[in-house]
């Protein structure tokens, strides 16, 4: 009779592993959703007028920035700076970036959050939410606020009274989105060759300027970590290192350990500039982020290893999906790091995105299965 307890043990792990697979589980993680997305006039008037509102406020790099091309600010009484989040969601907390004093007068300036009317406008009695933001803030600090909206599209920086006083170098909107299956959302990057100091390796896994496999919204409407993502060749704020870098790195922390089922790599794609992508390189992995091993390699590489182990494609100049699926095997690991011996042109070697995936948790549900099964016909001779 052994093997009806067998059986009830293999039933249990099959239920469990079935609550806990992709069918049956959608990770919910907060993420930067207001990258790259629509910033429109909200009411008055703000300099530049020139359109150029998606690459000046929620680019990524305008952060304590002092260079007049990454400041937005107003000249009019009640101006207001609108995102469109291009989702209805969550919003966990907000965080600006001023230039210098953020304004004169501490009454007049809000972040406030609307739900989506259907017509874009900002109806008064959809306001969700509102944060007033302190005065006397440096270039160098940022003010962040956690908040609890929910249903919330729009957000609105608006500026009640007060003229040319609101300054702001950089918006961050983070907010709940779905995650792909099996990606890992954990990963940040680090690098010592970044340009000028001021490029966030964390761009190369956080999502920064994907579009969603329809190559029509950035990634987080579709789903955070979706492997069909497009690179947008138009983001003008990919990775690269410094110019002349030889053998530079960006390592990825895994935020713990994982066994691995792959990574894919989008290579440097920017139009005009493609050829900084990575070329040969050398992927190494480490289960204590200090000794890393590389993985076998691909390149059948001289002795000395200066080709690496693996050769990323050249990405073209255009929306386009991963250059290289890199099979880990289950490999157990904390940390991978990317080695770059050359690249395909220019100084400025760097990458778009790199994403790294677990095995799926539906393979052993199935393997599961199959062993009930066998189980059960074997009880029934």
């Amino acid at each position: 009779m052994k093997w009806k307890h067998l059986v009830l043990v293999m039933a249990i792990a099959l239920v469990a592993c079935m609550a806990w697979s992709g069918v049956a589980r959608a990770e919910t993680v907060s993420s930067n959703i207001s990258y790259a997305k629509t910033v429109t006039n909200g009411g008055g008037f703000w300099y530049p007028t020139d359109g150029s509102w998606a690459v000046r406020a929620v680019n990524g790099i305008g952060k304590g920035s002092t260079n007049s091309k990454q400041v937005l600010y107003s000249y009019q009484a009640n101006s207001g700076l609108k995102i469109d989040l291009g989702l209805t969601t969550t919003i966990d907390s907000v965080e600006i970036w001023p230039k210098g004093t953020l304004w004169a007068d501490l009454e007049t300036a809000w972040i406030e959050g609307y739900e989506d009317d259907g017509s874009g406008a900002l109806d008064p009695t959809k306001k969700v939410g509102d944060v007033q933001i302190p005065t006397g803030m440096g270039a160098a600090t940022s003010f962040q606020q956690s908040v609890a909206w929910n249903d919330v599209r729009h957000i609105l920086f608006r500026e009640y009274g007060d003229i040319g006083t609101l300054t702001l170098t950089e918006i961050e909107v983070w907010g709940q989105v779905e995650a792909y299956d099996d990606y890992i959302t954990t990963v940040t990057a680090t690098s010592p060759h970044s340009f000028a100091g001021t490029f966030d390796p964390n761009w190369v896994c956080k999502g920064v300027g994907m579009l969603d496999s329809d190559g029509l919204a950035t990634d987080p409407n579709d789903y955070l970590g979706n492997p069909d993502a497009l690179s947008k060749n138009t983001n003008p704020y990919q990775w690269h290192m410094a110019a002349g870098t030889d053998d530079g790195y960006i390592t990825f922390d895994l935020g713990g350990s994982h066994s691995l089922e792959n990574m894919l790599i989008w290579n440097h794609n920017q139009t005009t500039v493609n050829t900084r992508g990575f070329k040969e390189v050398t992927i190494a992995y480490s289960t204590d982020g200090t000794t890393f091993t590389p993985l076998d390699d691909m390149n059948n590489s001289d002795p000395d290893g200066t080709d690496g182990n693996y050769t990323i494609p050249l990405a073209p100049t255009a929306d386009v999906g991963y250059q290289l699926d890199v099979d880990l095997d289950g490999l157990s690991a904390t940390h991978v790091r990317i080695t770059e011996h050359s690249h395909w042109g220019g100084d400025y070697p760097g990458l778009s995105e790199v994403r790294f995936f677990v095995p799926e948790p539906s393979t052993l549900v199935g393997l599961l299965a199959i062993g009930l099964l066998c189980l059960v016909r074997r009880g029934r001779r």
